[in-house]
């Protein structure tokens, strides 16, 4: 699955871009075989942020594209959150759902996370960490610092829009790389996912700033300081 701002016009665009290409350079390292379907998350109505989280607990491979709007955006959060915490749980969202419903996954198949950068994406500084997310979710804002940290450990992969197609087809091969082979072929279990404590606190605040109070935009956009580094 293929997580992007549906608020950013060119993030919507690039998930296209990159959905493209991954079939493209997926079929060809399986010879015209058919493995699970590419699904862009730009397509799906997420405003059910229990229902995001879930579908993305569940997702064999999940790419998060960082673009200019990602820290502002509940549904990128969501991404960010669930992401960090398959990586601490080593192949299930448990940490952020509740222990009895965690994947029935083998330890053999590895659920995978992959960043990947669009132009103008800010990392996090510590202006982020000590002031932005804890008035994001300031009640459970250790346990998602922690996610957000193991996320953001991970090592992205650009994505350059702009560039040439070949440029773009040794990306979308280096994402493809990353991704288990038996991942490729076939369908991992799937898992019965419940909304955690931290996707219902950001569900709560979102729907309070949707009715009428200072949106996540506004905080997001406050979270830009000297500490941050900027992905070109």
């Amino acid at each position: 699955a293929i997580s992007a701002d549906q608020g950013d016009d060119e993030a919507i665009a690039s998930a296209s871009i990159l959905a493209s290409k991954l079939q493209e350079c997926l079929h060809q390292r399986m010879e015209g075989g058919q493995g699970e379907p590419l699904c862009s998350l730009c397509d799906m109505d997420l405003s059910d942020l229990y229902a995001l989280a879930d579908f993305i607990a569940n997702s064999q491979t999940i790419i998060v594209l960082l673009s200019v709007g990602t820290m502002a955006s509940p549904q990128q959060l969501v991404a960010i959150l669930e992401g960090g915490a398959i990586q601490l749980s080593w192949g299930s969202a448990r940490a952020l759902t509740p222990v009895k419903s965690k994947p029935s996954v083998p330890d053999d198949k590895v659920r995978m996370v992959i960043p990947m950068t669009l132009p103008g994406f800010i990392f996090p500084g510590v202006h982020f960490y000590s002031a932005v997310l804890p008035g994001m979710l300031p009640t459970h804002n250790e346990e998602a610092q922690n996610c957000v940290r193991a996320f953001f450990k991970l090592i992205a992969c650009p994505l350059s829009t702009h560039a040439s197609d070949q440029v773009l087809d040794l990306q979308a091969a280096e994402v493809v790389a990353r991704v288990p082979k038996a991942a490729r072929a076939k369908k991992l279990a799937r898992a019965s996912s419940a909304d955690g404590p931290i996707i219902k606190e950001l569900a709560m605040r979102t729907a309070m700033n949707v009715s009428g109070s200072s949106s996540l935009t506004e905080v997001g956009v406050a979270s830009g300081d000297s500490g941050m580094v900027r992905s070109v």
